[in-house]
């Protein structure tokens, strides 16, 4: 039997923006853009970089307008909707704000548009719009921005963005511009008024027993079952509210291969989880719906929340807090600092912490001084000492859903897992050693045994993990015969298994010598 040797993940069962695209059309320019403006917390990529060579929704294109104003967080904060019927519920807050606002105007009372691209024109309208200009005011025409614009250096011309394959590449480039566009009657510019409102808004840090409890109704305790029924529960973990209406958090690996799932809030009602809205196993997340009406018929009109901080403010040596329920202990709020803000291991980017994190942790927030989350309580080392880890917060606010999902029974219903094994057949000599690379795609840390039927004719032993997914097995040659060598998962649901049959021929005669140094 064979474990991962670096990281164990917390439960029994159990970066972020990657680089541009290889091949790309966009410019030096916007890639530089898009480098100061990720940096700054303004812009996101996707699981496939930048993408600055493609279109752009109006939808996304209102996101990107408000966190340029500085008001992602307050747009996510759960009290802002929007009436507009064609907006997916990810977008919801950004719209609802920047409609509020100003920023974003309809086709009519129930249409956005959202999902239709954004042209130049519309986006320089929004952007003139959050430097304080006013086309209702008869500052610019919404439908031709091209004067303004220009004159205040967003553009050299109509001909730049007046085209049809206005890209993601070209609003990153009016974005970066405009962080030194001045206000509409004022000398400061954009970017200093970004700076004051990130300063007024957080000035001053919480106590920890302040940020407790503001935070740990929030937080629950999750159950998952086999079983649809809820009879018996096969693990235990964490999670978190992000939204009143029961949009929730909790780490992938909580829930994987699992067929229904219960939580437990602060005040003991239980709830059943009834959809997943959102799965990557990449980032290690699941965003799910959870029931308002709880299992004693209970119907909760709003559950407490949590914000969710800028990554960009987080930094080595940054005081964080966990809430959890580790090992089952609910309603546990524990403390430690930021050790590293990108540790990567294998395919993935954690933040590394000393908050303790037992198994049970998995899938609760770590929040920062202002009680604002920065990441998801997620892993552990096993060898050393207050070495745990944190998924990043834009696994959430990256993350793109809508309200319809999937029944949870359904989502993880029909999905199987391989292990392979090359040479997939083996042919040794005796007293000879043979190499063999086991893989599995299971995405997660996972356990796999070998059995051997014949003990007298070949060994076999485990080697090293050579990446997330490949571990070496030895196999040496004792007599001449057959064996077969069975590798299977021990600690996931799954009847995988490989046969590696092993043909061992007789030794060299004349090698009949050995040597050895001392080491």
């Amino acid at each position: 039997m064979i474990k991962r040797k670096l990281i164990s993940l917390l439960l029994a069962a159990s970066i972020l923006i990657a680089a541009a695209p290889a091949a790309s059309a966009y410019t030096q320019e916007q890639k530089d853009a898009a480098d100061e403006l990720y940096t700054l917390g303004l812009f996101y990529g996707t699981d496939k970089g930048f993408e600055l060579d493609r279109s752009l929704t109006r939808q996304e294109a209102a996101a990107m307008v408000v966190r340029l104003v500085g008001k992602e967080t307050t747009a996510l904060n759960g009290t802002y909707r929007t009436d507009f019927t064609d907006v997916a519920l990810w977008a919801e807050g950004y719209v609802g704000y920047a409609q509020t606002a100003g920023l974003v105007a309809g086709y009519d009372n129930a249409r956005l548009g959202a999902a239709d691209t954004v042209t130049g024109a519309q986006y320089l309208t929004f952007v003139l719009r959050a430097l304080g200009y006013s086309d209702s005011a008869g500052d610019f025409v919404w439908s031709s921005p091209w004067a303004l614009a220009k004159e205040l250096g967003l553009t050299t011309g109509q001909a730049e963005f007046d085209r049809a394959d206005f890209t993601r590449g070209d609003v990153v480039l009016i974005s970066r511009r405009a962080l030194d566009v001045a206000m509409k009657g004022t000398d400061m510019t954009l970017r200093e008024y970004l700076a004051l409102s990130e300063q007024a808004q957080s000035t001053t840090a919480l106590t920890a027993s302040q940020i407790y409890r503001k935070c740990s109704g929030a937080v629950f305790y999750l159950e998952s079952y086999d079983d649809e029924a809820c009879e018996t529960p096969v693990s235990s973990a964490s999670g978190f509210f992000i939204a009143p209406d029961g949009i929730a958090v909790t780490n992938y690996h909580a829930v994987i291969d699992t067929a229904a799932a219960r939580i437990t809030t602060k005040d003991g009602e239980t709830y059943r989880v009834t959809r997943i809205l959102y799965g990557s196993t990449r980032d290690d997340v699941v965003i799910m719906q959870v029931s308002r009406t709880a299992e004693s018929g209970h119907v909760t009109e709003s559950f407490p929340c949590l914000e969710l901080a800028d990554q960009s403010s987080l930094h080595v040596g940054d005081t964080v807090y966990s809430l959890g329920a580790p090992l089952g202990l609910t309603d546990t709020f524990a403390s430690g600092i930021v050790s590293n803000l990108s540790r990567t291991l294998g395919s993935r980017t954690y933040i590394q912490m000393t908050v303790p994190t037992s198994s049970g942790s998995s899938g609760g927030p770590v929040v920062n001084a202002y009680g604002k989350v920065v990441g998801i309580s997620s892993a552990s080392f096993t060898q050393g000492q207050n070495l745990n880890l944190a998924e990043p917060v834009n696994v959430i606010k990256t993350a793109r859903y809508d309200r319809t999902g999937t029944e949870y029974a359904s989502y993880f219903a029909g999905k199987e897992y391989h292990i392979t094994a090359n040479p997939a057949a083996v042919t040794v000599k005796e007293g000879e050693t043979v190499t063999v690379s086991v893989g599995n795609d299971y995405p997660f840390s996972s356990t796999l045994l070998f059995e051997n039927n014949s003990i007298f004719t070949v060994s076999a032993a485990w080697g090293d993990w050579t990446d997330d997914q490949h571990v070496e097995l030895f196999l040496t040659g004792i007599t001449e015969g057959y064996a077969e060598i069975v590798i299977s998962f021990t600690d996931i649901r799954s009847d995988a298994s490989v046969t590696i049959p092993i043909i061992v021929l007789p030794g060299d005669p004349d090698n009949t010598t050995e040597t050895g140094e001392t080491p």
